[in-house]
């Protein structure tokens, strides 16, 4: 038992002395099953169960012709209202005033087909 702890520590002082300054910096990001991480925060819900959480990267896959427009349409229509069919939001909602000011000037916008206006709109919300 004794040669086996010695050897981890060998071990582990080696692979250390080998690691490049890249790899020790993304040995401090490393998730391990010890690590505290702060919690999930969903930002909607769908059939009442939590989905889509903030800081997370989300991707819509799928066949042509599948629906990933139209999903897409009901989370955008979901960010401005209080429910979309199914997929409502789960924090807490803005006030009606924001939301009918965000409204109008994303349309707004999009009849003039400036994406740096509308980007630059979704930014400040």
């Amino acid at each position: 038992m004794m040669n086996q702890e010695r050897f981890e520590l060998i071990k582990g002082a080696l692979s250390e002395a080998a690691m490049t300054d890249d790899e020790r910096l993304l040995m401090n990001y490393r998730i391990t099953p010890e690590t505290k991480l702060p919690p999930m925060q969903p930002l909607f819900r769908m059939f009442d169960t939590p989905c889509f959480y903030r800081g997370e990267l989300v991707a819509a896959c799928g066949k042509a012709k599948s629906g990933k427009t139209l999903f897409l349409s009901v989370i955008m229509a979901a960010g401005l209202t209080d429910k979309v069919l199914a997929l409502e939001r789960h924090t807490e909602p803005m006030e009606k005033r924001e939301q009918n000011h965000v409204s109008h000037e994303l349309c707004r916008v999009a009849t003039e087909e400036d994406d740096s206006q509308i980007t630059e709109i979704t930014e400040k919300t």
